[in-house]
């Protein structure tokens, strides 16, 4: 397995729970900006990536908007700056018949799935608990 983040002190974090649940030697940690620092090919590529528009951060709750880092939540000005820049480097990344899991915004779906399908992946949007979008399901084929 291999885990990237941007931010030091998340793979700092990410190692110290993978120490604590003896999985730590199973797991490489990589700084890196998506796929920048990454070679290989992967059966399963999952993130949780900055989606939120730029101009909606200041509606966030409260919590959120107080104790996520803002480089975590904004997503650029439509949101999908770096759901993009993920679909774009997971088709290089692949293998055939690989998946890539996203999280993404209400409302992002069709945005979402259109990019995905251009990319040549088999999408499907599925949604929350609470019957909101929420993840973008695809395969390479």
């Amino acid at each position: 397995m291999t885990a990237v983040d941007i931010v030091p002190e998340a793979i700092s974090l990410a190692e110290e729970n993978a120490e604590l649940n003896g999985v730590k030697d199973k797991i490489a940690f990589i700084k890196s900006d998506w796929f920048n620092r990454l070679d290989g090919e992967y059966d399963l590529i999952v993130s949780n990536p900055p989606y939120v528009p730029s101009q909606d951060l200041e509606r966030l709750a409260r919590e959120v908007r107080e104790h996520e880092p803002h480089r975590a939540l904004d997503g650029g000005a439509d949101g999908l700056r770096e759901i993009t820049a993920i679909v774009t480097g997971a088709c290089d990344h692949l293998r055939s018949g690989g998946h890539l899991l996203l999280e993404i915004a209400d409302g992002q779906g069709n945005d979402v799935e259109g990019m995905m399908r251009g990319f040549g992946l088999d999408v499907r949007i599925e949604p929350d608990l609470a019957g909101k979008e929420r993840f973008a399901v695809a395969r390479w084929p």
